[in-house]
Protein backbone atom coordinates (compact mmCIF):
# COMPACT_ATOMS: atom_id res chain seq x y z
CA UNK A 1 0.00 0.00 0.00
CA UNK A 2 2.05 2.87 -1.27
CA UNK A 3 1.62 6.19 0.47
CA UNK A 4 0.77 4.75 3.86
CA UNK A 5 2.94 6.39 6.45
CA UNK A 6 5.07 3.92 8.33
CA UNK A 7 3.98 3.75 11.96
CA UNK A 8 6.72 2.43 14.19
CA UNK A 9 5.54 -0.15 16.68
CA UNK A 10 7.52 -1.01 19.77
CA UNK A 11 7.32 -4.72 19.13
CA UNK A 12 9.68 -7.55 18.38
CA UNK A 13 10.50 -9.85 15.52
CA UNK A 14 8.22 -10.40 12.54
CA UNK A 15 6.30 -7.17 13.01
CA UNK A 16 3.40 -7.10 10.62
CA UNK A 17 1.21 -4.04 10.89
CA UNK A 18 -1.73 -3.58 8.62
CA UNK A 19 -5.26 -2.33 8.04
CA UNK A 20 -8.88 -2.06 9.24
CA UNK A 21 -12.48 -2.43 8.25
CA UNK A 22 -13.99 0.11 5.87
CA UNK A 23 -17.69 -0.05 5.07
CA UNK A 24 -20.18 2.17 3.29
CA UNK A 25 -23.92 1.52 3.56
CA UNK A 26 -24.07 -0.18 0.16
CA UNK A 27 -20.63 -0.98 -1.24
CA UNK A 28 -17.51 -1.08 0.86
CA UNK A 29 -14.35 0.58 -0.37
CA UNK A 30 -11.63 -1.68 -1.70
CA UNK A 31 -9.17 1.16 -2.14
CA UNK A 32 -5.57 0.02 -1.53
CA UNK A 33 -5.10 3.14 0.59
CA UNK A 34 -7.40 3.65 3.52
CA UNK A 35 -7.39 6.19 6.31
CA UNK A 36 -9.04 3.52 8.43
CA UNK A 37 -5.88 1.42 8.27
CA UNK A 38 -3.91 4.23 9.84
CA UNK A 39 -6.60 5.10 12.36
CA UNK A 40 -6.77 1.58 13.77
CA UNK A 41 -3.10 1.28 14.66
CA UNK A 42 -2.93 3.86 17.46
CA UNK A 43 -5.94 2.27 19.13
CA UNK A 44 -4.28 -1.14 19.05
CA UNK A 45 -1.09 0.35 20.46
CA UNK A 46 -3.02 2.03 23.25
CA UNK A 47 -4.58 -1.28 24.23
CA UNK A 48 -1.23 -3.06 23.97
CA UNK A 49 0.35 -0.55 26.34
CA UNK A 50 -2.34 -1.12 28.94
CA UNK A 51 -2.03 -4.91 28.77
CA UNK A 52 1.77 -4.68 28.71
CA UNK A 53 1.81 -2.90 32.07
CA UNK A 54 -0.40 -5.56 33.62
CA UNK A 55 1.68 -8.41 32.21
CA UNK A 56 4.92 -6.91 33.47
CA UNK A 57 3.42 -6.71 36.92
CA UNK A 58 2.42 -10.36 37.03
CA UNK A 59 5.71 -11.52 35.48
CA UNK A 60 7.57 -9.52 38.11
CA UNK A 61 5.60 -11.30 40.81
CA UNK A 62 6.24 -14.72 39.26
CA UNK A 63 9.94 -13.89 38.96
CA UNK A 64 10.29 -12.60 42.51
CA UNK A 65 8.42 -15.57 43.99
CA UNK A 66 10.48 -18.00 41.90
CA UNK A 67 13.75 -16.42 42.99
CA UNK A 68 12.65 -16.62 46.62
CA UNK A 69 11.78 -20.32 46.30
CA UNK A 70 15.05 -21.14 44.53
CA UNK A 71 17.02 -19.29 47.17
CA UNK A 72 15.29 -21.38 49.85
CA UNK A 73 15.26 -24.79 48.14
CA UNK A 74 17.69 -24.71 45.23
CA UNK A 75 14.99 -25.97 42.86
CA UNK A 76 12.68 -24.35 40.31
CA UNK A 77 9.13 -23.89 41.64
CA UNK A 78 5.90 -24.97 40.01
CA UNK A 79 4.27 -21.76 38.75
CA UNK A 80 1.04 -23.29 37.41
CA UNK A 81 -0.83 -21.78 40.36
CA UNK A 82 -0.59 -18.42 38.54
CA UNK A 83 -2.77 -19.60 35.66
CA UNK A 84 -6.05 -18.52 37.26
CA UNK A 85 -4.68 -15.08 38.11
CA UNK A 86 -3.35 -14.58 34.60
CA UNK A 87 -6.59 -15.85 33.09
CA UNK A 88 -8.59 -13.28 35.06
CA UNK A 89 -6.20 -10.56 33.91
CA UNK A 90 -6.62 -11.58 30.26
CA UNK A 91 -10.40 -11.81 30.59
CA UNK A 92 -10.77 -8.30 31.98
CA UNK A 93 -8.34 -6.74 29.55
CA UNK A 94 -9.81 -8.56 26.55
CA UNK A 95 -13.28 -7.31 27.47
CA UNK A 96 -12.01 -3.73 27.32
CA UNK A 97 -10.26 -4.19 23.98
CA UNK A 98 -13.12 -6.07 22.34
CA UNK A 99 -15.64 -3.49 23.49
CA UNK A 100 -13.66 -0.79 21.70
CA UNK A 101 -13.24 -2.74 18.47
CA UNK A 102 -16.79 -4.12 18.25
CA UNK A 103 -18.39 -0.74 17.51
CA UNK A 104 -16.50 0.39 14.42
CA UNK A 105 -18.74 -1.13 11.78
CA UNK A 106 -21.95 0.17 13.36
CA UNK A 107 -20.39 3.60 13.71
CA UNK A 108 -19.42 3.57 10.03
CA UNK A 109 -22.92 2.51 9.03
CA UNK A 110 -24.60 4.83 11.56
CA UNK A 111 -26.46 1.91 13.12
CA UNK A 112 -26.21 3.07 16.70
CA UNK A 113 -26.32 0.21 19.22
CA UNK A 114 -28.19 -2.28 17.05
CA UNK A 115 -27.29 -5.83 18.07
CA UNK A 116 -25.38 -4.62 21.11
CA UNK A 117 -26.75 -7.22 23.53
CA UNK A 118 -25.98 -10.08 21.12
CA UNK A 119 -22.49 -8.80 20.40
CA UNK A 120 -21.68 -8.37 24.09
CA UNK A 121 -22.91 -11.90 24.84
CA UNK A 122 -20.81 -13.43 22.06
CA UNK A 123 -17.75 -11.46 23.14
CA UNK A 124 -18.22 -12.66 26.73
CA UNK A 125 -18.51 -16.26 25.55
CA UNK A 126 -15.41 -15.97 23.38
CA UNK A 127 -13.39 -14.49 26.24
CA UNK A 128 -14.52 -17.20 28.65
CA UNK A 129 -13.70 -19.92 26.14
CA UNK A 130 -10.20 -18.71 25.30
CA UNK A 131 -8.69 -16.83 28.27
CA UNK A 132 -7.88 -19.81 30.49
CA UNK A 133 -6.26 -21.63 27.57
CA UNK A 134 -4.23 -18.56 26.64
CA UNK A 135 -3.10 -18.15 30.24
CA UNK A 136 -2.15 -21.82 30.40
CA UNK A 137 0.01 -21.52 27.31
CA UNK A 138 1.79 -18.45 28.67
CA UNK A 139 2.41 -20.08 32.04
CA UNK A 140 3.63 -23.33 30.49
CA UNK A 141 6.15 -21.54 28.26
CA UNK A 142 7.31 -19.48 31.24
CA UNK A 143 7.71 -22.66 33.29
CA UNK A 144 9.69 -24.21 30.44
CA UNK A 145 11.99 -21.18 30.26
CA UNK A 146 12.53 -21.32 34.02
CA UNK A 147 13.46 -24.99 33.82
CA UNK A 148 15.85 -24.39 30.94
CA UNK A 149 17.57 -21.58 32.82
CA UNK A 150 18.04 -23.78 35.88
CA UNK A 151 19.28 -26.72 33.78
CA UNK A 152 21.84 -24.57 32.01
CA UNK A 153 23.02 -23.13 35.31
CA UNK A 154 23.56 -26.60 36.79
CA UNK A 155 25.48 -27.70 33.67
CA UNK A 156 27.69 -24.62 33.72
CA UNK A 157 28.56 -25.14 37.37
CA UNK A 158 29.16 -28.88 36.78
CA UNK A 159 31.62 -28.14 33.98
CA UNK A 160 33.57 -26.04 36.45
CA UNK A 161 33.40 -28.78 39.05
CA UNK A 162 31.43 -26.54 41.40
CA UNK A 163 28.41 -27.41 43.53
CA UNK A 164 26.13 -24.37 43.04
CA UNK A 165 24.70 -22.57 46.01
CA UNK A 166 21.00 -21.79 46.07
CA UNK A 167 21.78 -18.10 46.23
CA UNK A 168 23.87 -18.34 43.06
CA UNK A 169 21.08 -20.14 41.19
CA UNK A 170 18.57 -17.56 42.39
CA UNK A 171 20.79 -14.76 41.12
CA UNK A 172 20.97 -16.35 37.66
CA UNK A 173 17.19 -16.83 37.47
CA UNK A 174 16.57 -13.27 38.66
CA UNK A 175 18.80 -11.92 35.89
CA UNK A 176 17.06 -14.06 33.27
CA UNK A 177 13.56 -13.05 34.41
CA UNK A 178 14.53 -9.41 34.26
CA UNK A 179 15.75 -9.88 30.70
CA UNK A 180 12.70 -11.75 29.41
CA UNK A 181 10.05 -9.76 31.26
CA UNK A 182 10.06 -6.83 28.86
CA UNK A 183 10.36 -8.85 25.65
CA UNK A 184 7.71 -11.41 26.60
CA UNK A 185 5.30 -8.76 27.82
CA UNK A 186 5.71 -6.83 24.55
CA UNK A 187 5.12 -9.88 22.39
CA UNK A 188 2.22 -11.29 24.38
CA UNK A 189 0.41 -7.94 24.63
CA UNK A 190 0.73 -7.38 20.87
CA UNK A 191 -0.51 -10.88 20.05
CA UNK A 192 -3.40 -10.78 22.52
CA UNK A 193 -4.66 -7.39 21.38
CA UNK A 194 -4.43 -8.47 17.76
CA UNK A 195 -6.32 -11.69 18.43
CA UNK A 196 -9.22 -10.19 20.38
CA UNK A 197 -9.57 -6.93 18.44
CA UNK A 198 -9.87 -8.72 15.10
CA UNK A 199 -12.26 -11.29 16.60
CA UNK A 200 -14.43 -8.48 17.97
CA UNK A 201 -14.73 -6.97 14.49
CA UNK A 202 -15.72 -10.35 13.06
CA UNK A 203 -18.33 -10.91 15.78
CA UNK A 204 -19.84 -7.50 15.05
CA UNK A 205 -20.01 -8.11 11.29
CA UNK A 206 -21.48 -11.61 11.69
CA UNK A 207 -24.13 -10.26 14.07
CA UNK A 208 -25.16 -7.46 11.71
CA UNK A 209 -25.44 -10.00 8.89
CA UNK A 210 -27.70 -12.25 10.96
CA UNK A 211 -29.80 -9.19 11.81
CA UNK A 212 -29.97 -8.42 8.06
CA UNK A 213 -28.28 -5.04 8.45
CA UNK A 214 -25.65 -5.94 5.85
CA UNK A 215 -26.10 -8.20 2.81
CA UNK A 216 -23.91 -11.02 1.53
CA UNK A 217 -20.83 -9.91 3.48
CA UNK A 218 -17.34 -10.90 2.52
CA UNK A 219 -14.12 -10.15 4.29
CA UNK A 220 -10.80 -8.97 2.96
CA UNK A 221 -7.31 -9.53 4.36
CA UNK A 222 -5.50 -6.21 4.52
CA UNK A 223 -1.72 -5.96 4.95
CA UNK A 224 0.43 -2.86 5.11
CA UNK A 225 2.99 -3.48 2.43
CA UNK A 226 6.15 -2.20 4.08
CA UNK A 227 9.49 -3.87 4.78
CA UNK A 228 8.26 -5.21 8.13
CA UNK A 229 5.46 -7.33 6.72
CA UNK A 230 6.25 -11.02 6.34
CA UNK A 231 6.15 -12.08 2.65
CA UNK A 232 3.23 -14.51 2.99
CA UNK A 233 1.08 -11.81 4.63
CA UNK A 234 1.94 -9.45 1.80
CA UNK A 235 0.82 -12.16 -0.62
CA UNK A 236 -2.44 -12.51 1.34
CA UNK A 237 -3.18 -8.80 0.96
CA UNK A 238 -6.57 -8.21 -0.75
CA UNK A 239 -7.57 -11.87 -0.40
CA UNK A 240 -11.39 -11.96 -0.25
CA UNK A 241 -13.49 -14.78 1.20
CA UNK A 242 -17.04 -15.22 2.50
CA UNK A 243 -17.47 -13.99 6.06
CA UNK A 244 -17.91 -17.55 7.36
CA UNK A 245 -14.91 -18.95 5.45
CA UNK A 246 -11.26 -18.88 6.54
CA UNK A 247 -8.48 -17.01 4.82
CA UNK A 248 -5.71 -19.23 3.48
CA UNK A 249 -2.32 -17.80 4.40
CA UNK A 250 0.86 -19.80 3.82
CA UNK A 251 -1.32 -22.87 3.48
CA UNK A 252 -2.98 -22.30 6.87
CA UNK A 253 -6.53 -21.32 7.76
CA UNK A 254 -7.32 -18.18 9.76
CA UNK A 255 -10.76 -16.66 10.33
CA UNK A 256 -9.05 -13.30 10.78
CA UNK A 257 -5.53 -11.96 11.36
CA UNK A 258 -4.20 -13.21 14.69
CA UNK A 259 -6.56 -16.21 14.75
CA UNK A 260 -5.18 -19.60 15.75
CA UNK A 261 -8.50 -21.38 16.38
CA UNK A 262 -8.05 -23.42 13.18
CA UNK A 263 -4.47 -24.40 13.97
CA UNK A 264 -2.43 -21.57 12.44
CA UNK A 265 1.24 -21.64 13.44
CA UNK A 266 3.19 -18.93 15.23
CA UNK A 267 4.65 -17.92 11.84
CA UNK A 268 1.23 -16.50 11.02
CA UNK A 269 0.45 -15.12 14.47
CA UNK A 270 3.37 -13.50 16.27
CA UNK A 271 3.38 -9.71 15.95
CA UNK A 272 0.98 -9.73 13.00
CA UNK A 273 -0.24 -6.22 12.15
CA UNK A 274 -2.78 -7.24 9.50
CA UNK A 275 -6.45 -6.36 9.67
CA UNK A 276 -9.75 -7.54 8.29
CA UNK A 277 -12.10 -5.37 6.25
CA UNK A 278 -15.66 -6.23 5.38
CA UNK A 279 -17.38 -5.91 2.03
CA UNK A 280 -21.11 -5.93 1.42
CA UNK A 281 -23.20 -5.58 -1.72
Amino acid sequence: MSGIKDIQLKQEEGEDQDSILVIAPALLSLSPESDAAIKELPLKLKNEKRLNRKLRSIFNKIGNDSVKTIRQTGFAPDITNYQNQLSELIQKDSATTMSRFSKQLRKELKLGNIGDAIIKTEIKQYIEQTSFEQAGYIISTTQKRLGQTMEKAFKDFAQQGIEPKSSELAKIVKKDFKKINRTRSNTISANEVQRVSERAKLIEAETLYRLEKIRKPQKRWDAILDNKTRPWHALADAQIVDISSPFIVKGEQLMHPGDKSLGASLDNIINCRCSVQFISE
